[in-house]
C-alpha cells in the first residue's frame, strides 16, 4: 500500500463494528458479541477493506493508520470515536482493547450456565391447555393440585395460577424456582405439573429466565 500523507489521513474515516453471530435462542436475540471486527475506511470515495475478524486491539491499529477519525461499535455498549480526530457526537472510547472477549450480550449472560454453576432463581411460567372442553370447576380443581404439587418442590417458591384468556379451558401457572439453569428450572416445575395433572389437559413447555431480585 502507498504511503498516506498528513492531508489524506485527516480526511479520512475508519469504520469498526464488531461481529456478531445469530444463535437459535429464539425471540431473545441474544447472540453472541464474537469480539472480532473487519474494519474498512473510506478516502475520497473509494472503499478500503481492511484484515477480516481480527481482535480490536489489531483492528485499532489498522484503522489508525488508515484515518485521522476512526469510529468504533462494540455491540452491547455502543459507539465511540476511537481516532486521533474526534468523531462528533461520539464518547471517547479509552478501554483496554485487549479485554474485548467472545461473550454473550449483557444481561444475557444466563444462556451460557451450565450444571457445574451455582443455582439462582428463575421465574418459570407455563401453560396447561386441554385436548377437550372442561368445566370451570375441573379447571380450577387441577390448577389447584398443580399448584400444590410445584410447591411440594423444596426448590420451589411463590407458586400461583391464573386463568388464560387465549385459553377458556385451561390456565398458566408461574413459579420461582431455584436451580443452576433455565432448562433444569423449566424441566423441573412441567415434571410437577404433570403429575397431578388430569388425562384431558397437558403442560406446556416452560419459559425460564433469571428472576428480578
Amino acid at each position: 500500500m502507498n504511503p498516506i500523507d498528513d492531508k489524506a489521513w485527516k480526511r479520512s474515516w475508519a469504520f469498526a463494528y464488531e461481529e456478531q453471530e445469530d444463535l437459535p435462542d429464539g425471540a431473545l436475540r441474544a447472540g453472541i458479541l464474537t469480539g472480532r471486527f473487519s474494519p474498512y475506511c473510506m478516502r475520497d470515495g473509494e472503499h478500503i477493506h481492511g484484515p477480516t475478524l481480527v481482535p480490536l486491539d489489531e483492528t485499532l491499529d489498522w484503522c489508525r493508520q488508515q484515518a485521522a477519525r476512526v469510529e468504533l461499535w462494540i455491540g452491547d455498549v455502543g459507539n465511540f470515536s476511537a481516532g486521533e480526530l474526534k468523531v462528533p457526537r461520539r464518547p471517547v472510547w479509552r478501554g483496554d482493547p485487549k479485554t474485548l472477549r467472545r461473550r454473550r450480550p449483557r444481561g444475557f449472560e444466563w444462556l451460557d450456565r451450565t450444571s457445574d454453576d451455582g443455582p439462582i432463581a428463575w421465574m418459570v411460567r407455563t401453560n396447561v391447555w386441554a385436548q377437550e372442553p372442561l368445566s370451570a370447576d375441573a379447571r380450577r380443581t387441577a390448577a389447584r393440585a398443580a399448584v400444590a404439587a410445584v410447591g411440594a418442590v423444596p426448590e420451589a417458591s411463590d407458586v400461583i395460577w391464573s386463568t388464560d384468556p387465549e385459553d377458556s379451558d385451561g390456565f398458566r401457572l408461574r413459579a420461582l424456582y431455584l436451580a443452576p439453569t433455565s432448562a433444569a428450572a423449566g424441566a423441573a416445575v412441567v415434571a410437577a405439573v404433570e403429575s397431578v395433572l388430569p388425562p384431558p389437559l397437558r403442560c406446556s413447555s416452560a419459559d425460564a429466565q433469571p428472576a428480578r431480585s
